[in-house]
């Protein structure tokens, strides 16, 4: 929202106070600063003149000496160079000490030996115009020694430029902008624009033009008043300044008038030549299938009984909300004009908005929710103008049509709730100030009764209104909270409190968290889906994406981790290892909502820790497995399963699905060829798992088990197993037959190749054997250890490859 100062200061007085003063209010208030821009200079030191003299220079053919009257009683000789200067004439003067625009300073001095006390100036010096062959005359009545920008009346203006978040559409106007500030400054709005606020239209059932609201729930209001005698030309030059310095285009009175009455009030309006609506007559409904409308940018537009359309009696001449039409446009021809000020409903103008790609002005505001009840207030201030610049004649009664009321929502609000959510101190009359300067109604009776103006929309519970007393009371002020405490009375979301725990996980393992975008390439959401999914990818498109590339929801957060990899290894990065935690979407049937789930995606690539005894080496596949299940057991996951998984996307042998006892995720490396897509030539694995399903497989608390005080035996033992047989099933048998002496089991190789009996692989695991009371005897490591040999010849076949040692 581009505010001019001047337009701020009519509002609430403001010019008094430093610019940087007010940005740093707004910020405070939660309103960034987009820009400062100043326009305009205050042409300190340049004055009215009048050319006493002129005469040839001595020593220059293309320079003259002047004498200069600037009424101080002194005259100055000024040496000037252009061809246009002669005597009797009024001309700006910069006098010695001056900063040009350009930032030059003028001095005394010397110029081809004759002295010269100031400058005569163009229009170019003074940033005017491109001339730069003459002098600049003035008015012969100006007055001498009158400063120049008094003289041309022109005013320097500082505009700010705020930036408005989605759920306060009231503050994309000169008002909402001015309570704003009137509440920071604690100076109430000037009584002129109080009354301009609260005046009154007077309106009835049947105007002018008879107003029929065939759609209540998309137009439940709409105000429309004849005009007559309109004369169409120019705007003055103090409303197109105006428009041009918010950041619009004036264009000619009529127009300029509505859009200068949405920028200060914040309503939408629109006039139509009245003399080209077939009635005429005013409908408000929905678009029959297949209609069509030419709007007022010369396009086209296919309509569906999705949108809201204004009409005549024939055919429809403005999309509701959006942009009026071209066949009933306001030209130079007009005398007799329909203003139109209505409230349309915000999703409706949402939705054609979305789908005709369509930003405007009008859109913006209506699609957020303007106040409903601004519309009568805004068409009195416009017929005002109107009157005023048009020339044009009010015809009574104007004309309104009302599907319903909309009152003021009234909250009760327990002060003390104030205190305990935020932490603070706050005396209830300090309370009560800060609303009632935001526009709030406060009755103070134990608790306190709040009346909620209308164009406060995004306030709609107590919460928001402690949000409001806080934002006033200021969030700089409010105390310190201890790290691991909170504000008394807040209840944690477990769904968040889970989240920050395995975030805080994943960060002690070494990982960092990247954001990846939310749309994605639907050709490589293709080649992950097979990661998680099964069957034909369902993919939820846009119905206008902004381009072909993110034309998607995501459906993983495989394809976006593997992105981020690309780049890291591209870059020079040695070994990679992030995590996203995020939504994604799968598509469901049609016009339902797609399936919004919350995922963990954990990326690994490049080299392991270099530093490690095992020195340099790509990660594989155990790395990753070994990872997901340290994360596991750092959540509390009891027992989970790692079970061999095949699917296209993943790299045959190297995958694995993880269940506890239902399925929690995979991890595993992504196919090489698919990985190729992303110009991947290492291999990449990940550990992709849903947040819900880890969750209900988490404890709530890990018990604490202390450590061993005895020595530990460990034991290696490599088995001939048949191919087909899981590691999983291996170590849970294991487990089993050896008892609570068994304390770790870790799958340490795995070899296919010279020796191993056709049909069958080997497995070694390391062994840790201990007991937490007392040290282990040789026989009791021996029997435990022939239990499990003898439990897994019994149920897989299996064959000790080798006699194990012994440490101790």
């Amino acid at each position: 929202m581009k505010t001019p100062i001047s337009w701020l200061d009519e509002w609430v007085p403001c010019a008094d106070v430093a610019v940087e003063r007010l940005a740093t209010l707004f910020v405070e208030r939660g309103f960034p600063i987009e820009s400062i821009t100043r326009t305009g200079h205050a042409y300190e030191g340049i004055v009215v003149g009048r050319v006493l003299e002129v005469k040839k220079h001595p020593q220059a053919d293309r320079l003259v000496l002047t004498r200069v009257d600037v009424g101080d009683g002194t005259e100055r000789s000024i040496v000037c160079g252009a061809p246009n200067v002669v005597a009797d004439m009024r001309v700006p003067v910069a006098l010695v000490g001056t900063v040009m625009p350009s930032g030059m300073e003028i001095r005394k001095s010397k110029i081809r030996g004759e002295v010269s006390e100031g400058m005569l100036c163009s229009g170019r010096e003074l940033e005017l115009s491109d001339d730069a062959g003459g002098i600049m005359a003035l008015a012969a009545d100006a007055r001498l020694g009158q400063p120049f920008r008094e003289a041309l009346g022109i005013k320097p203006e500082t505009v700010i430029e705020l930036e408005i978040h989605y759920n306060r559409p009231d503050v994309m106007s000169i008002a909402g902008v001015a309570r704003e500030l009137s509440a920071a400054l604690g100076r109430p709005l000037r009584e002129d624009v109080r009354a301009r606020l609260g005046a009154t239209l007077a309106t009835a059932t049947k105007g002018p033009v008879p107003i029929t609201l065939d759609d209540p729930d998309g137009c439940p209001r709409y105000v429309g008043a004849v005009l007559r005698g309109v004369s169409i030309g120019p705007s003055p030059r103090w409303l197109a300044d105006r428009l041009e310095r918010a950041g619009v285009r004036p264009l000619y009175n009529v127009v300029d008038v509505t859009n200068y009455v949405l920028l200060e009030l914040g309503q939408p309006m629109h006039a139509f030549d009245l003399a080209k609506l077939s009635g005429p007559e005013i409908r408000v409904r929905r678009a029959s299938k297949g209609e069509t409308l030419r709007t007022l940018d010369g396009r086209d537009r296919t309509l569906t009984p999705d949108h809201l359309v204004i009409a005549d009696r024939e055919r429809a001449i403005a999309l509701g909300g959006l942009m009026g039409g071209e066949s009933t446009e306001v030209t130079a021809e007009t005398r007799d004009i329909l203003l139109e000020s209505a409230w349309f409903d915000p999703y409706r103008v949402q939705v054609a908005a979305n789908h005709f790609v369509l930003k405007t002005e009008a859109g913006r505001r209506f699609g957020r929710g303007v106040d409903p009840n601004l519309a009568p207030v805004a068409a009195a201030r416009a017929i005002e103008l109107l009157k005023e610049l048009c020339g044009g004649k009010l015809e009574s009664p104007v004309g309104e049509a009302r599907a319903r009321d909309f009152p003021p929502l009234t909250l009760t609000l327990a002060p003390e709730r104030v205190n305990a959510l935020l932490g603070a101190e706050i005396p209830k009359p300090e309370m009560v100030k800060h609303l009632e300067a935001l526009g709030f109604g406060v009755k103070a009776n134990g608790s306190f009764s709040v009346t909620v103006p209308t164009h406060r929309r995004d306030v709609s519970e107590p919460t928001d209104l402690i949000e409001e007393i806080g934002r006033a009371y200021g969030y700089e002020n409010l105390p310190d909270v201890p790290a691991g405490a909170g504000a008394a009375g807040v209840t944690r979301d477990p769904v968040l409190v889970f989240t920050r725990k395995l975030r805080e996980i994943l960060v002690g393992f070494g990982a960092t968290e990247v954001l990846t975008p939310s749309l994605a390439d639907p050709e490589r959401l293709t080649l992950t889906w097979p990661l998680t999914q099964e069957g034909e990818p369902r993919l939820a498109r846009l119905a206008n994406p902004p381009s072909p590339e993110a034309s998607v929801m995501r459906s993983d957060l495989a394809a976006g981790l593997l992105t981020v990899v690309a780049h890291n290894l591209r870059h020079g990065a040695p070994g990679t290892r992030v995590f996203e935690v995020g939504h994604t979407f799968v598509a469901r049937e049609a016009k339902e909502f797609p399936l919004e789930e919350t995922h963990l995606g954990l990326a690994i690539a490049g080299l392991a820790d270099p530093e490690s005894w095992e020195g340099e080496r790509l990660v594989d596949f155990f790395d990753a497995k070994g990872l997901a299940e340290a994360i596991l057991g750092r959540l509390g996951v009891d027992a989970p399963q790692i079970r061999v998984y095949a699917s296209s996307a993943w790299k045959a042998g190297e995958a694995a699905e993880i269940l506890a006892p239902h399925r929690i995720g995979w991890v595993g490396q992504v196919d090489p060829r698919r990985a190729r897509a992303w110009k991947l030539d290492r291999p990449v694995f990940l550990f992709l798992a849903s947040l819900d399903a880890l969750a209900r497989a988490s404890k709530a608390s890990a018990s604490f088990r202390s450590f061993a005080r005895f020595p530990a035996v460990k034991r290696d033992l490599a088995f001939f197993l048949p191919a087909r047989v899981q590691s999983a099933a291996v170590e849970e048998k294991m487990r089993a037959a050896a008892g609570e002496l068994l304390q770790t089991v870790r799958l340490f190789d795995v070899y296919r190749g010279k020796g191993v009996p056709e049909g069958q692989k080997s497995l070694a695991y390391s062994l840790l054997f201990a007991h937490p009371a007392r040290t282990l005897a040789e026989s009791e490591v021996e029997d435990a250890q022939a239990a499990l040999v003898a439990a897994l010849a019994e149920s897989f076949g299996a064959t000790l490859r080798e006699r194990p040692g012994a440490e101790e």
